[in-house]
């Protein structure tokens, strides 16, 4: 994916990364391994509008200097899958440094 710059810029970035595909076919997106979105709580980054709102928890923590307290030696990210399961997405959300 293209690299958009963000137009609000509060707080500390975000980036999700897709980090694993079973099948990327069934996505009608046509993301692949390795692709990133910048995103923050007002902008998507063209990242898929359901695998956005499952995320947007992490992000507002991230964003606001929350920690995952449940793993502290990766406080800053958290991995998650695509709530649709039929390509089999698996996704890192992290703050960016």
């Amino acid at each position: 994916m293209a690299e958009q710059k963000l137009r609000f810029q509060q707080g500390s970035p975000v980036v999700i990364e897709l980090m694993e595909a079973k099948d990327p076919t069934q996505c009608r997106f046509g993301y692949k391994v390795g692709d990133t979105w910048e995103v923050n709580a007002w902008e998507t980054s063209g990242l898929c509008g359901m695998a956005y709102n499952a995320f947007y928890p992490f992000i507002i923590m991230l964003q606001t200097q929350g920690e995952a307290v449940w793993k502290p030696s990766e406080k800053d990210m958290v991995i998650r899958s695509c709530p649709d399961m039929r390509p089999g997405f698996v996704f890192r959300v992290k703050r960016k440094s």
